[in-house]
């Protein structure tokens, strides 16, 4: 595979980009409070084992690679609850590494996957190699907040797992705008669908007509008037473009930000498409 992008490179001739240098910064976004189901929050980590600086490298780009999000609440460490699921065979002298933090982003490096000098990776193949022993349910929290100043009507009460979601965007949101700031070209690897909402929402405060093109089986656009769940990763993009009808608790952060124009988002591979049509998106594909 390597072989294959190094001839691309050596044959492609590209155009000067006008709005990012070529370097990216890597941001893990190992959030899976959006939805009930175990292992989402491990790709971020597994994609770094597997090669992702090397294609980096290989490609003609410098890397930055930040860490992973921090949710910011000592009594919701998700880390703490999967990363007894990893099985780091390899790299079984780093884990006392596990909590370093990086308080300047609200970010730690995850144990036993990235090293301080030059972000190598332990297996350092592209053919590596994750040993999963657990793809269990992920554990959920309360559903409806049991903080006071939300008790009212102004707020939604039907969001599962919202302090989580809510204090890991606004991490997420605070991470990325730094890293745009630096004209980098910022990838963020989840996790759930909740993570699009901090990624599109810091972007669209630096480029406002920013185009998103948006590839699910599911349109993730109901409210939570709507949802049958009450899972946040199934309203991720209804919450971007602005369509709730009351606040989000533990969102305050976020209702003066510019939200994402319908008219600005393409939807690819929808298999239900009643909610779009019915929002009448211009680009419906």
């Amino acid at each position: 595979m390597l072989d294959t992008i190094e001839s691309y490179i050596k044959s492609h001739k590209e155009k000067e980009n006008l709005y990012v240098k070529k370097n990216v910064s890597i941001i893990g976004s190992p959030l899976a409070a959006g939805q009930p189901l175990g292992g989402v929050q491990l790709a971020c980590d597994d994609l770094r084992k597997l090669g992702l600086h090397n294609v980096i490298d290989v490609l003609g780009w410098k890397y930055e690679d930040i860490g992973n999000i921090d949710n910011g609440d000592n009594e919701m460490k998700q880390e703490k609850k999967t990363n007894n699921y990893i099985n780091n065979n390899d790299n079984n002298n780093d884990n006392n590494n596990d909590n370093n933090n990086d308080n300047n982003n609200n970010c730690y490096i995850p144990n036993g996957v990235i090293k301080e000098k030059k972000h190598d990776l332990s297996n350092n193949k592209m053919n590596g190699y994750v040993n999963h022993n657990f793809y269990g349910n992920y554990e959920e929290n309360n559903v409806i907040s049991t903080n006071d100043k939300y008790k009212n009507n102004c707020y939604y009460d039907n969001i599962r797992n919202i302090k989580e979601i809510g204090i890991f965007s606004k991490n997420l949101f605070d991470t990325m705008s730094n890293e745009l700031r630096k004209k980098n070209f910022v990838l963020n690897i989840g996790g759930d669908h909740g993570v699009a909402f901090s990624s599109i929402l810091s972007s669209l405060q630096m480029y406002q007509n920013l185009r998103v093109i948006w590839i699910d089986a599911h349109g993730d656009i109901n409210i939570p008037e709507t949802s049958p769940s009450g899972n946040y990763h199934g309203m991720t993009l209804a919450h971007t473009l602005g369509l709730f009808k009351k606040k989000v608790p533990y969102f305050e952060w976020s209702e003066k930000l510019t939200y994402l124009k319908p008219e600005n988002t393409a939807i690819i591979g929808d298999k239900s498409c009643y909610y779009i049509c019915y929002l009448n998106f211009k680009f419906i594909l």
